[in-house]
């Protein structure tokens, strides 16, 4: 092996990076109103993964319960799994794997019905959408039904404007400028694409479920000008003659030292929100690097 791989297999060892989730115990009116998102980062002893893409299931005054992107390294893909943390020193007290499959998944997006709870996690590797029933007694789930056959990414459904719509950005180009609305008769049914939103930039990829504040719905969504997740933007939803439209309120990026290179999801629950953030596994080791690195760009 040259030197010269040599030296980039070390510098790559250096500066790998992993995502964490935080939680900020503010209401989604102080969310919104807010400059910067103070987070309180979860703690956890594990080596051989990494937590993102987080939603809540339950919020109680000792113990917050969701569902996440667990990166698990022994088998280079991520599957969800069910996190319960300790509400008061933000330490994971339980891991447990939930829906594992040959294909990577990702953000599964919590869907309420009455009493039962849905999820419907991202796996466009496997070119398809699917809907899983959550079985909180058990801790598992169960398929359900097809909801897309189109290989979707970061799918949102929402049923507050009259018939079910899901909105999702789609492959080849899934962090681009182009939103995708689809539509079906059921909730549960099979969505197909009805029209498309183009933004001003590359701000149409989801970062969490619509929340509302006050008579208003909030779309997170996430920046990806610069980068795949470099940050989240807040826009306002409007629909109107059948279609939807959205203006952005404000847009947060990081400010943690610990996790200061991306934040792309955003979930809303219960005056408790959580987020999670992009950083290097070795800090200070992969924050010296990174400034070398530019600098040596910066002579060239």
């Amino acid at each position: 092996m040259s030197v010269v791989k040599i030296v980039k297999r070390v510098f790559h060892r250096l500066t790998e990076k992993e995502w964490n989730i935080g939680f900020i115990l503010k209401s989604p009116e102080e969310i919104l109103q807010s400059d910067k998102l103070d987070v309180h980062w979860m703690k956890h002893k594990y080596k051989d993964r990494w937590f993102a893409d987080p939603f809540i299931l339950s919020v109680t005054e000792s113990e917050i319960v969701l569902l996440v992107e667990e990166k698990y390294h022994p088998i280079n893909r991520g599957r969800i799994s069910k996190l319960i943390v300790d509400r008061k020193t933000m330490c994971l007290k339980e891991c447990v794997p939930v829906l594992e499959l040959d294909t990577h998944l990702s953000f599964p997006a919590v869907l309420r019905v009455g009493k039962s709870v849905y999820i419907y996690p991202e796996n466009s590797e496997a070119l398809h959408l699917k809907l899983y029933r959550y079985h909180a007694d058990r801790g598992t789930v169960t398929p359900e039904c097809l909801l897309s056959h189109e290989p979707l990414t970061d799918a949102v459904i929402t049923t507050s404007f009259g018939s079910p719509c899901l909105l999702a950005t789609n492959l080849p180009e899934p962090n681009g400028s182009v939103l995708g609305v689809y539509g079906a008769e059921e909730w549960n049914g099979v969505y197909e694409l009805k029209y498309k939103v183009d933004f001003p930039d590359n701000t149409a990829r989801s970062a969490g479920k619509i929340f509302k504040v006050d008579d208003h719905f909030i779309r997170p969504a996430q920046d990806c000008n610069r980068s795949y997740g470099g940050g989240i933007v807040l826009q306002k939803v409007g629909f109107d003659n059948g279609k939807f439209t959205f203006q952005e309120l404000k847009r947060f990026y990081p400010v943690s030292w610990r996790y200061p290179l991306g934040l792309h999801t955003l979930d809303v629950e219960e005056n408790v929100a959580v987020v999670d953030g992009l950083g290097f596994r070795r800090p200070v080791v992969g924050y010296i690097l990174r400034r070398l690195r530019e600098i040596m760009r910066f002579l060239r």
